[in-house]
């Protein structure tokens, strides 16, 4: 990969994990078919797979302690009937 590769590549990956930021959702949506235009597709994907997961185990050591875990225990079951009806 050349230096300007990585410099796109960069730039494109800021630019889809700073609009998630802002709007919730989105990464994945923006990252893979901009960086499918630099990068193999095959590759590309299982990156953004890992830099997902990663980014959401580093907000959830962050945020976990903000949840409201007596809200959690009351929407619990339904969501596992949903689930299972589902």
């Amino acid at each position: 990969m050349t230096p300007d590769t990585y410099l796109a590549a960069f730039f494109i990956l800021l630019l889809a994990y700073f609009l998630p930021g802002i709007t919730g959702f989105g990464s994945g949506l923006i990252a893979i078919p901009l960086l499918a235009h630099f990068l193999p597709l095959t590759f590309v994907v299982p990156m953004v797979l890992v830099l997902d997961f990663v980014a959401s185990i580093v907000l959830s050591s962050h945020t976990h302690m903000l949840v409201r875990w007596d809200e959690i225990r009351i929407l619990l079951p339904p969501s596992i009937i949903g689930i299972l009806a589902g």
